[in-house]
C-alpha cells in the first residue's frame, strides 16, 4: 500500500511539474471539491459528512456507510441490464479511465491511496447511482448527503455516463435540465426571474451555488446593485477617516460653539450616537442593527425581493425593506452550512456573498419573535420540524461557524441598505425616545455610549471656549 501510494504521489507531482497543461483544466484552477475547512469541522462536524451514501473518493471506504454501497451496487447492476445483451460494465469502467488525470485535477487532495482503475470504478459507480438518484422519488437523507461539500464528483463526469450508456441500450436523459431542477427544488432561496440551466457547473453542489449566487467580477470591486450609493458609503468612510485625523486639530476648536447648540437638542444627541458607532466600525459587524420584530416599531415594512439575495434593497420613501423568500426544512442547515463553506473555498480574495447573506440574516433574526414577523410576511417557510425559537436558534448558531466575521462578508450593496435602514430606524422620534431611556440588556449599553460619546464632545467645546476667551483676554 504505501509503494502504491508514493507512486501516485510522484506521478502527480511530476506532472503538475514537468508538463506544460492548461490549468484551468488540470492545474489549480481546475479544483472544485474541497475538503471542508478544519474551524467548520470543529464546530458542526456532523453538518460536513455523509450519514448515509458516500459519493466520490474521500468517504468510499467508511464503514458506516458501506450498507448503501450495496445498493449503489444493484443501482448500476441494474442499468448493465437494460444495456445492449453482452454489455460489461466494465466498459464503462474502461471510458472513464481516459479521464482519470481530469477526475484527479478536480479533489484539492492528490488521492495518491486510490489507483486508476480503482477511481473509474468509484465514479461509474457513483455517477450510475447519481442518475437514477436524479430521476426517481428522492430520500431526504440522500438529498442531504449529494450537498455536502466532500461527498461530490464532477458533473462532467455525470455527463460520459450518461452519453456512453445512451449509445449503448439506456435512454438519455436531459441531464442538464434534471440537475437544474434538482437544485432549483431543494435552493433554501429561490429567485422569481428564473432557474439558469445553461450554467456549466462543476458539480452539483457547485450548481446549486451558482443558480443562488451570480458570479462576480473579481477585478471591479463592486457587487451588486445600489449604483451612486455604494460610492455614498465610500465617500461616508473616507469622510470619517478624515474627521478621525482632524479630531483634536487647531480648526476644530473654532467650531466649539457650533458643536455646543448641536449636542443640545435632541437630534443630536442620535446623530452623534450615531457618528461615533460608526468609528468604533460600520456595517454589520461594527453596530447593532435593529431585529426585525424591532423594525416595525419605527413603521419599517417587509416586502419579498424577486431577484433572491442580489435583490435585497430599502425603499426610503415607502420605507420597506425587501428580502428573498428562503425555505427552510430539516436539511437547511447542512445545505447552507456547506454552501458557506463552498464559497469560502472557491471565493479566495473576493467577496462572500452567501456568507455575507447569512451574517445579515444572524442579524436581524435574534428570537423566535423575529422569525414569526419575517413568516407572517412570506420571507421565511419554516418547513422544519421545529418552531420559531428553533429558526432563530439555527441562525444564531449559524455565524460562529468557522468565524465569518471580516471584510470579505461585508458586501457594498448590503452596507447601503444596512446604512438606509439604520438611519430610517434611528430617525424615528419614537425609537430614539426608546434608546435613551432603555434600561436593560445591549439597548442600554448603546445609551450610555451616545451619552459618554455626547459628554465627550461638550467637554472638548468647553475646552476649545475657554481657549478661545482666554486668547482674546491675552490680546485685550
Amino acid at each position: 500500500m504505501y509503494s502504491t501510494n508514493t507512486n501516485q504521489w510522484i506521478i502527480h507531482v511530476r506532472r503538475s511539474i514537468d508538463e506544460d497543461d492548461d490549468p484551468e483544466i488540470y492545474g489549480i484552477d481546475a479544483i472544485s471539491i474541497f475538503t471542508a475547512p478544519k474551524p467548520r469541522i470543529q464546530t458542526r462536524p456532523q453538518c460536513y459528512a455523509p450519514r448515509l451514501v458516500a459519493i466520490g473518493p474521500y468517504r468510499y471506504l467508511s464503514p458506516e456507510l458501506q450498507m448503501m454501497q450495496i445498493h449503489k451496487t444493484l443501482v448500476a447492476r441494474r442499468l448493465r441490464m437494460k444495456q445492449a445483451e453482452g454489455f460489461k460494465f466494465q466498459t464503462l469502467v474502461d471510458h472513464l479511465s481516459g479521464y482519470e488525470r481530469k477526475i484527479r485535477s478536480r479533489y484539492d487532495r492528490i488521492l495518491a491511496a486510490i489507483d486508476g482503475e480503482s477511481l473509474a470504478w468509484i465514479v461509474a459507480v457513483d455517477s450510475c447511482f447519481l442518475l437514477e438518484f436524479l430521476t426517481s422519488r428522492r430520500d431526504p437523507d440522500v438529498v442531504r448527503d449529494v450537498m455536502v461539500m466532500e461527498n461530490q464528483i464532477p458533473l462532467f463526469v455525470l455527463r460520459e455516463t450518461n452519453e456512453f450508456l445512451s449509445k449503448t441500450g439506456n435512454d438519455r436523459i436531459r441531464l442538464d435540465e434534471i440537475a437544474a431542477a434538482f437544485c432549483d427544488e431543494i435552493a433554501p432561496i429561490k429567485s422569481r426571474t428564473g432557474v439558469e440551466t445553461g450554467r456549466e457547473a462543476d458539480h452539483l453542489l457547485d450548481l446549486l451555488y451558482g443558480m443562488m449566487i451570480p458570479k462576480w467580477d473579481t477585478g471591479g470591486g463592486e457587487v451588486g446593485g445600489g449604483g451612486g450609493d455604494e460610492k455614498t458609503t465610500s465617500l461616508h468612510g473616507i469622510v470619517l477617516s478624515s474627521a478621525k485625523r482632524l479630531a483634536f486639530s487647531r480648526p476644530v476648536i473654532f467650531a466649539a460653539k457650533l458643536w455646543l447648540g448641536f449636542v443640545c437638542s435632541f437630534w443630536g444627541l442620535v446623530i452623534v450616537k450615531r457618528i461615533g458607532e460608526s468609528i468604533m466600525g460600520g456595517g454589520i459587524v461594527g453596530r447593532e442593527f435593529p431585529s426585525a420584530s424591532e423594525l416595525p416599531r419605527s413603521g419599517i415594512g417587509f416586502s419579498v425581493a424577486d431577484c433572491g439575495i442580489m435583490g435585497i434593497r430599502f425603499d426610503e420613501a415607502a420605507k420597506i425593506l425587501y428580502l428573498p423568500v428562503i425555505t427552510l426544512d430539516n436539511n437547511s442547515e447542512v445545505i447552507i452550512r456547506n454552501l458557506m463553506a463552498y464559497e469560502s473555498c472557491v471565493a479566495g480574495s473576493g467577496p462572500r456573498i452567501f456568507c455575507g447573506y447569512v451574517e445579515f440574516m444572524s442579524k436581524i433574526v435574534v428570537a423566535g419573535e423575529d422569525v414569526k414577523v419575517l413568516r407572517e410576511q412570506g420571507i421565511v417557510v419554516n418547513d422544519m420540524r421545529c418552531g420559531d425559537e428553533g429558526v432563530a436558534k439555527l441562525w444564531n448558531e449559524m455565524i460562529d461557524d468557522g468565524g465569518e466575521r471580516s471584510e470579505l462578508t461585508r458586501l457594498p450593496f448590503l452596507d447601503v441598505v444596512i446604512r438606509k435602514v439604520g438611519e430610517c430606524y434611528d430617525g424615528s422620534c419614537r425609537v430614539g425616545v426608546g434608546k435613551l431611556f432603555a434600561t436593560r440588556g445591549s439597548r442600554s449599553r448603546q445609551s450610555m455610549i451616545a451619552m459618554a460619546t455626547v459628554v465627550v464632545v461638550v467637554f472638548v467645546a468647553v475646552q476649545g471656549i475657554c481657549s478661545l476667551l482666554a486668547l482674546a483676554r491675552r490680546k485685550n
